[in-house]
């Protein structure tokens, strides 16, 4: 939701859960963090947390640019499709990988900018900022999740890697772990 800075009230709101998921039963796919804006491409990064409840929604537990003007999705990468943290009535489920972290957007060398956030699965995603591809992920922490869990999901990375290396990062684990990949 985007709301007039001068007076209140609301220019866009986008849904992370269509009216059909809705009314299908899903529920979730909250925004848990700040959203980041990219001046240079008008574009706020948003990262999402799990579905409440089935089925399973393409923008839960994802990385989604929106048209800073409109509000319109630009792409969605979801980075882990089955998570559906129990509800009253459902089954205890054993992993909870919202994003928590917001996204982080780095310009390399070359031009080429890329996004990257965290998962309480303890990987840091890195997407193409124009495409949404993957282009790597990697464990930076164990999972946190409950004492129950007993999946985790897999590192996966794309064929190929970017030029450049990554400007300076928030955090010294991000940077090391980043600048041996780029």
């Amino acid at each position: 939701m985007l709301a007039d800075a001068s007076d209140g009230p609301v220019l866009w709101q986008t849904d992370m859960v269509t009216p059909a998921e809705l009314s299908e039963g899903a529920t979730g796919a909250d925004i848990w963090s700040t959203p980041t804006f990219d001046a240079r491409t008008n574009t706020l990064y948003v990262t999402t947390g799990n579905n409440f409840n089935p089925p399973v929604t393409p923008t839960a537990e994802a990385v989604v640019p929106l048209d800073a003007t409109m509000g319109a999705f630009r792409w969605v990468n979801q980075r882990y499709p089955s998570d559906v943290f129990p509800s009253p009535g459902t089954p205890q489920q054993d992993v909870d990988y919202d994003f928590g972290d917001s996204a982080e957007i780095y310009h390399l060398r070359g031009g080429r900018t890329v996004v990257g956030a965290g998962q309480k699965s303890g990987i840091y995603h890195v997407l193409d900022a124009e495409s949404g591809a993957l282009s790597i992920s990697f464990r930076l922490s164990p999972a946190a999740c409950s004492a129950a869990c007993s999946r985790t999901p897999p590192i996966t990375t794309a064929s190929s890697s970017p030029t450049g290396s990554i400007g300076r990062a928030t955090d010294f684990h991000r940077r090391a772990a980043l600048s041996r990949w780029a």
